[in-house]
Parts: C-alpha cells; structure tokens; sequence
C-alpha cells in the first residue's frame, strides 16, 4: 500500500511540475500577459490541449521511473537488511569465519576471529592469509591444498585440523570446514570457512592421556611393589572373595595367586580354625568402616608362623565399604626375640641385684673390721707417737691415707649399691646451693688442693640459689668432681663458679687445668667402674665410681651433668640444675 501512496504522490508532483513548467515557458517566449493569469488558466483555450499533453507525459515519465526505481530501493534495502542479519548471525557463532578471495587475501572476518587472533577486523581485512595467520612449518602445505581447491582440482568442502597463528605468535589448534564460493556463473571466486577452537579440548586430551599414563605407571609400579613385598597382602570384595593377591601371601599359603581370585576361604580348602576369627574380622571391618588390627597363625609351607595384620577398609565413590585389604608381617622371629630378650633381661636384673646385694653385703663385711683396725692403730699411734722415729711417723701417715680411700671405696660401692637397688631414701629440702652445697664440698676439698699447691678461685655470681635438693647426693656431686680435679691437676689451678644461664638456670662450672680427657673415652666417662687408664701400670688412683655416682645424684636432684675437655689442657665439668629458683 506504502509503494501505491508513492506512486500515486510521484505522478501528482509531476504533472503539478509539468504544468508549471508549460506556463513558465508560454510565459516567456509567447504569453504578454501577466504570469499569474497564465498559470491560473486565463489563457485562450487552443492553447489548454498541449499544455495537457505536456503534463501527461511527464506523469508517464514519472510512473515509468517510480516502476523501476521503487523497487530498485526496496531491493537496497532488502540488501542492506540481509548483509546486517547475516553480519550478526556470523558474529554471534562462536566459530571463527572467515572469508578468502582466489589470491588467499582475507575478505570477510567475523567477531569470533578477531578475538582468537588478538587484532582488529581493520587490520586483518586485505592481508594475505597464509602469509601472516599460518605457521611456517604448514604454510606450504596448506597454500599448495588452497591453490588446488581455486582451480577445481579438489572437492568444493572438506575438514581438518590445523594451527593458526595469533597476535602475540600463539598457536591455536583450530578444526576448520572449508567450502568454495561460487559467483553466479559458477565460477570459483575464493573460499569461506569455519573454525572452532579446540586447544583447549586437545590440551585436556593430552593432559588426560598423560594423567592415564602416569596412572598405569603407579599402578604397575604398585603392582611390582606389592609383587616384591614381604609382607602378605590380598583384598576380598564384600562377599569375602578374594579380589587381589601379592606374591608373598599366595607362596606362604602354598597357593596360585591367580587361581585365588574370585573365591573365598572355604573354596580354597584352608582350615577352618584359621580363618573363622580373621572371617568376622573381615565383616566387623565392613560394617564399621574402621581398621582393625590383630594377631593370627597361619599353617605356612614353613610351619606355624605368627602374623600381625591389619584390616584397612577401602571405600567406594559413595563412602560405602566394598572391599577390605588385609596385609599381613611375620613377627614369629620377632616373637621369639623378645621371649630370648626379656628372659635375658629378668637374667640380667637378676644377676644385677645379686651383684648389689653381694656388693653391699662385702661392704658391710669389709668396713666393721676395718673400722676396727683403724681404731686400734689409732690408739696405738698415741701410744708412741712421742717416740721420736720418721719411719714410724711415715708409716702411720701411709696407713691414714691408706684406709681412707678404703673407707671411701666402700662408700661409694655402697652408695651405688642403694641406687641400683632403689633402696636410698632422699630426703629433699631447701637447701642454698652455693653456701650450703658447693662451699661445703669446697671446704672438705681444702687441705688437698692446698697440699699439691694449687690456687683455688671460687665466684659466686647469684644471691639467692635455694633449690629443694637431697643435701648428701647433692654434695657428693660436687666432691666427686673435685676430688677428681684435684686428682688429675699437677699444677696450675682449680676454679668454681656458680651462675645463671640464659634460662635463668643455676650452673656450676668446675674448671681445672690437669690432664684433661680424651675425646674416644668421653662417651664412657660415667659409666661404673670405668677409668681411661686401666692396668697396674696406671697413674692414677680410682676405682671408676665417683662421676658414676654424680650422674646418678644428678638424675636424683633433676640435674644435668656436661663434660668439655681436650687432652693436656685440663676439663669444665658443668651442673645445671633444671628447677625453677
């Protein structure tokens, strides 16, 4: 209706037009009147059949023209609609199209291939293809494939996969459909194509192909594992058939492993009391979803062996129990090394308390008459000690020294004899380290250290060091290891000092400059009985119990004791006490 209305109004204007033109030029080159008069008709009416047919023939003109160019238009913008939807359908797709002309240059490009390539359609449009969008190693190839399709020699369409080459020199694999275009006398003018993206498919397809590979690597690698181990191992499904089963389980049990798969316990023979308490074992395991772990004797190609297995539940996708694995590790061997180990042990602690209570009791024998002889050579010794003789004096002075270190050897022996029985009773109270403890060790020390001309520094750098300690033990730390510095220094000096460590702990160095200790016996140094010089030929006095002893006081008074010492320059013995001041 729009297109009539058109025409319609055209052919009016026209005629309308074609009438004023007449008069216009009647007006001119024949008319004298007025112009007016001459176009409102005052003209002689011969005149009125021309100017009509004047007009008719510009309406014709005018109908002949809105005939052919209306629809003209209308075709336009037909076209232009089209070339709009088919512009956006083409970008809407999430396929990459792209449009080549017969030399390869790229005439059309959608919104999907601008994004994929990283430029501008500006930029892309006019460019040859294969020339700046097509790796190198396939440009030849792939020109050579196109060149054949421009001249026929190929099928109009066809598929296949192929890289293209991005802005920033990225590959993607795209997997294009190429088709010809046909002009309309069906002659090849270049090519449209579509392309979808699938690097990212082709990367999950690599990476799943590797993860499947690295996968069947674990579990071959499993499987030689479980093949290799010495341990039995089987799994049984929920019914209690067997499901897998390693090297080690199926030679123990002298069956095939293969021929074991798929049943169960009563098809394959074995006896019944063996397996009836590992059965419900199974099926506590499956019900409860727990691990469960026991011992078991199997009647191996070996004999009885003992095992001590586990039950370890394995669960499917829906957390639900179907199948349990049992491995189990001959501990018969071990079974019988711990029987041997502790009847060694109850031998050894036997033989222990016999050697204590051997040792007590000798001490006890030893010391009532030796406190007896001592007490009569001491009345003997005031007796003629007016006598005047060097040789009597020396001899009485030899057997002072003499029965002291007897009485002190019993001492000890009996001392260590109470803490390995467990019979000393410490009576623990407070007590000031420095003044009540070290001093007095320091004092029984004196007369030696004066006596072998040795200087003795003392330095006390805390003011208040009461712990709550066993004042004898506590003491008998100290005085061993004085006794041993005094022993051990030819000359030099002897130094004590009580302090505070960074954990505000009480320490007490006791430093001398005597022969020091070497470094392979460090290791042995409170061990009983044990000397770094051993024999008749030895230097020193000792029976190898004094820093025994002081290590066992130190444990009893939540003490430490540490050593540092190099040989030919003396030693630091230290004592840090652990309680809190």
């Amino acid at each position: 209706m729009k297109t009539y209305n058109r025409i319609l109004l055209l052919s009016f204007l026209f005629g309308l037009a074609a009438w004023v033109f007449s008069t216009l030029i009647d007006y001119i080159f024949f008319y004298r009147g007025s112009f007016f008069d001459l176009l409102i008709l005052k003209i002689p009416p011969e005149e009125y059949l021309s100017r009509i047919i004047v007009v008719l023939l510009f309406m014709v003109f005018a109908l002949i023209m809105v005939k052919y160019i209306v629809p003209l238009e209308e075709v336009i913008h037909k076209n232009k609609l089209r070339k709009n939807a088919y512009d956006n359908l083409l970008n809407l797709t999430q396929e990459i199209i792209v449009g080549l002309d017969k030399d390869g240059f790229v005439n059309a490009i959608n919104n999907r291939g601008c994004e994929i390539i990283g430029m501008d359609r500006e930029e892309i449009i006019g460019k040859n293809w294969f020339s700046n969008f097509v790796p190198s190693r396939l440009r030849f190839e792939l020109q050579k494939s196109f060149d054949r399709m421009m001249v026929g020699e190929t099928e109009k369409w066809f598929y296949y996969e192929s890289s293209l080459m991005t802005k920033g020199g990225n590959e993607k694999l795209i997997f294009w459909h190429h088709s010809v275009v046909l002009s309309v006398d069906g002659i090849i003018e270049g090519t449209l194509s579509a392309g979808a993206d699938i690097t990212s498919n082709m990367q999950s397809e690599l990476e799943k192909k590797k993860l499947t590979s690295k996968m069947e690597e674990q579990a071959n690698l499993l499987e030689i594992i479980l093949l290799a181990a010495p341990d039995m191992i089987f799994m049984w499904d929920d019914e209690g058939r067997f499901t897998y089963v390693n090297f080690q389980a199926a030679q123990s049990l002298n069956l095939d492993r293969f021929e074991m798969i798929g049943k169960n316990w009563i098809e394959l023979n074995l006896p019944t009391e063996q397996i009836n308490a590992l059965e419900a074992k199974r099926k506590l395991t499956m019900v409860s979803g727990d691990s469960v772990t026991d011992e078991i004797t199997f009647n191996t190609v070996a004999g009885p062996r003992d095992y001590e297995y586990i039950l370890t539940p394995v669960k499917n996708n829906e957390g639900v129990v179907d199948n349990v694995v049992f491995s189990a590790r001959d501990i018969t061997d071990r079974k019988t090394h711990e029987v041997e180990l502790m009847e060694a042990k109850i031998k050894a602690q036997e033989s222990d308390k016999l050697k204590s209570e051997f040792l007590s009791q000798m001490s006890h024998e030893v010391r009532t008459p030796l406190h007896t002889i001592l007490s009569y050579i001491s009345l003997i010794k005031d007796d003629i000690k007016n006598s005047g003789s060097s040789i009597v004096e020396n001899s009485f002075r030899s057997i002072d020294i003499g029965s002291k270190r007897l009485l002190r050897t019993i001492d000890m022996i009996l001392n260590m004899s109470q803490i390995q029985t467990g019979t000393y009773e410490p009576d623990f109270r407070e007590f000031d380290i420095s003044k009540d403890i070290v001093a007095s060790a320091v004092n029984e020390m004196w007369q030696l250290i004066k006596d072998k001309n040795l200087k003795l520094n003392f330095n006390d750098e805390v003011e208040n060091a009461v712990l709550k300690v066993d004042r004898y033990t506590t003491t008998q730390i100290f005085r061993n290891i004085l006794d041993n510095a005094v022993k051990y220094t030819l000359t030099g000096s002897i130094e004590v000092n009580i302090y505070k460590n960074e954990k505000k702990k009480i320490c007490v160095d006791i430093k001398d400059t005597g022969i020091g200790i070497g470094s392979e016996y460090i290791s042995k140094l409170f061990k009983p009985f044990s000397q770094e010089e051993t024999g008749f030929s030895r230097r020193y006095e000792g029976n190898g119990l004094g820093l025994a002893l002081s290590k066992k006081y130190c444990e009893l008074n939540n003490a430490d004791i540490k050593v540092k010492s190099e040989k030919g320059k003396g030693s630091v013995f230290t004592v840090v006490f652990k309680q809190q001041t």
